[in-house]
C-alpha cells in the first residue's frame, strides 16, 4: 500500500476519527522508513471481532480509509462514509 498511497507521519487521523474509526500509527515490518516516520496504521481489530465483524466488513473498512486518504479534504465523502459506518455498526452492537 505504501507504494501506491504514501502514509505521511501527519496522516489525517482526526479526519478518520471523525467518521468513527479509532486507530493509531504503527511501523510496518521491513519498512524502509525510519521508525520515527510511521508508515502504517493499526486498527482495533479485537474490538471489531468481538462485535462480530469478519473479513468482508474489514475489507469495507479498509476501502473507506483508502477513500479518505486519497481525498482528505472531501467533506461530503467523509459525511457519506460516516453514515455508512453508522449503518454497519448498527448490525454489530457492542456485546
Amino acid at each position: 500500500v505504501t507504494s501506491t498511497l504514501p502514509f505521511p507521519a501527519n496522516f489525517p487521523k482526526p479526519i478518520i476519527f471523525s467518521i468513527l474509526f479509532f486507530l493509531n500509527k504503527n511501523s510496518i515490518p521491513f519498512d524502509k522508513a525510519s521508525p520515527f516516520v510511521t508508515s502504517g496504521i493499526r486498527l482495533g481489530t479485537p474490538a471489531m471481532t468481538t462485535r462480530g465483524l469478519k473479513e468482508p466488513e474489514m475489507e469495507q473498512i479498509a476501502k473507506w480509509i483508502g477513500q479518505i486518504l486519497k481525498a482528505p479534504q472531501d467533506l461530503e465523502l467523509q459525511k457519506s462514509i460516516r453514515q455508512e459506518v453508522i449503518a454497519l455498526t448498527k448490525h454489530y452492537p457492542v456485546p
